[in-house]
């Protein structure tokens, strides 16, 4: 229907999940300059994580141009697309991990008797803290988790729950999912 409409001189940026700069191209024309993106849900408040990529006939000005936009309401990395279903398991779905890693908290911290307000609080609170923390301090994660945690003490306690659980390997299978789902769902 757009394609009347287009000429080299117009850019196209898609945000539709799963549709390839290639088969875009190839439905619009050759000469259609394409730029793809995966935004995430926290553009809503302009905290969102866009993954950027260029198609054949883009250029390096439309990349700016469209990077320009998304940083408006976040920010963007720019990768190589055969990157971007990646990018759909790790930030596009990776909201409804840390929403689930939230849910699991609270409840937490409910079944530890606290009421819900409460415990949606020390929940929402603490990863914002933590997260604050870890993007102004510059440290690896790994240095920040191990300075919370005192051999033998409380925070050993629950990771040491969460190793015999292999969460590690847990999380990476279901990201390793949501990749293999993206890519079953391209259209190419």
């Amino acid at each position: 229907e757009i394609r009347r409409y287009l000429n080299k001189e117009k850019l196209i940026i898609s945000i539709a999940a799963g549709i390839t700069t290639t088969y875009i191209e190839k439905t619009l024309g050759k000469h259609a300059r394409v730029i793809r993106c995966m935004p995430n849900l926290a553009v809503q408040v302009a905290e969102g994580m866009t993954g950027v990529c260029r198609g054949k006939s883009s250029k390096k000005s439309d990349l700016e141009q469209t990077r320009r936009i998304f940083n408006c309401i976040g920010q963007t990395v720019v990768v190589d697309e055969k990157y971007m279903d990646a990018v759909t398991a790790i930030s596009g779905s990776g909201p409804a991990y840390l929403f689930l890693f939230i849910e699991c908290f609270i409840n937490a911290a409910r079944s530890l008797g606290f009421k819900k307000d409460a415990a949606t609080k020390l929940a929402v609170q603490t990863l914002k803290g933590s997260m604050l923390l870890f993007e102004k301090s510059r440290e690896d994660v790994s240095v920040l988790r191990q300075r919370v945690t005192s051999k033998g003490g409380t925070t050993a306690a629950a990771l040491d729950v969460f190793a015999k659980a292999k969460f590690e390997k847990i999380f990476k299978e279901a990201v390793t999912a949501a990749q293999k789902r993206a890519k079953q769902l391209a259209i190419k």
